[in-house]
């Protein structure tokens, strides 16, 4: 940390000390739907903050693991801060934001003190618009691209709710599929969406494990079960029959389906429906119509390690652009996607991963 601060320093004297470009590089671009101009070359700026180390203290940490850990963050905000497209930011504002995860998130998943502590770069690439040409250009927090990157998050890696739950508490999810390539690297679509997502992970297990088709029927089953039994109590006596008889059709396959299944079949991926509201229907692997389903690999995590260490970065993307966007600005907001590709591909990601461990 101690060589990247001058770093940081030598930056921040570099973009305060620029010469302002005047309005000479204020050209306006009109957007062809709409009414609002852009404004690719309006100079812009960088701002950040960050959480107080006290603030790690809810995560189980010392306030000295709580500063390691805030420097291993910064550490990499530095390695972002170092794209040429945010020195200076052009045609936008960029914020960063470093924090430890929301108490609400840790408090659910409850390992607050037994996992390493969650954390966030969050960034926003606000850009510049103005209702006429002449107008001088401005930009709102809700005019943006984001790139956030969470640490040592697994509830990232999904980003939604689970299709069921297996015995064990984690969530089922379709496999998330690759999307393109950015810098060099894989985007991923997750489960719905127009985001994209970048997994870093430590060298050694695998983040996501299959699911068979067994522990998938088994849980839907489980979770059926209980929930009939639940709104059984919650009736008069009367018309209990009729629940159970009303919820038939939602157990009496999967247990059909357990009884027929054989030891080769139980232990095979499990593979559903992913067309809209089909998301538990099993069908055959590599059906056309079908998605294999994954959970978050349970010895993922080497807990054996110092709390502090980075073992997993999530980079969420959003506003990349669909691959077949013509050149130009249908939108303002394409400016915005613009930023957030060339910041994708100008970031060293490689000095990025030597940090996960």
């Amino acid at each position: 940390m101690t060589m990247r601060l001058p770093m940081l320093v030598a930056l921040s004297l570099a973009l305060a000390g620029a010469p302002s470009p005047g309005r000479a590089q204020d050209v306006a671009v009109k957007a062809t739907e709409g009414e609002r101009y852009c404004f690719p070359g309006h100079l812009g700026g960088w701002k950040q903050s960050a959480q107080a180390a006290s603030d790690g203290r809810f995560y189980g940490l010392t306030l000295a693991q709580s500063r390691l850990y805030l420097a291993r963050m910064d550490s990499v905000r530095a390695i972002l801060r170092a794209a040429p497209v945010l020195n200076p930011p052009m045609g936008m504002r960029a914020s960063a934001w470093t924090d430890f995860c929301c108490t609400s998130q840790c408090q659910l998943a409850k390992t607050c003190g037994t996992r390493p502590p969650y954390g966030r770069i969050w960034l926003n690439f606000n850009y510049f618009i103005a209702s006429k040409p002449t107008d001088p250009p401005f930009t709102i927090d809700e005019l943006r691209s984001e790139a956030e990157l969470f640490f040592n998050n697994p509830h990232r890696v999904f980003d939604s709710s689970p299709l069921t739950k297996l015995a064990d508490g984690r969530g089922v999810f379709w496999l998330p599929l690759p999307s393109g390539q950015v810098g060099g690297m894989t985007l991923y679509r997750n489960q719905s969406g127009d985001d994209r997502y970048v997994f870093f992970t430590r060298n050694g297990p695998p983040l996501w494990v299959p699911v068979s088709r067994e522990q998938f029927a088994s849980a839907l089953l489980r979770e059926r079960e209980a929930d009939l039994a639940k709104n059984v109590a919650d009736v008069p006596a009367q018309y209990r029959d009729q629940i159970v008889q009303a919820n038939g059709p939602l157990l009496d396959p999967l247990r059909a389906e357990l009884r027929r299944m054989s030891a080769a079949e139980r232990a095979s991926q499990a593979w559903v429906n992913n067309t809209m509201g089909n998301g538990d229907i099993l069908v055959p692997a590599h059906s056309s119509d079908g998605r294999p389903l994954v959970a978050l690999n349970p010895g993922y995590f080497d807990l054996t390690r110092p709390r502090t260490d980075i073992q997993l970065i999530v980079l969420r993307l959003e506003g990349i652009p669909p691959a077949e966007r013509k050149p130009g600005y249908a939108n303002c907001s394409d400016l915005g996607s613009d930023r957030l590709v060339q910041f994708v591909g100008e970031v060293n990601w490689a000095r990025v991963m030597q940090l996960v461990r």
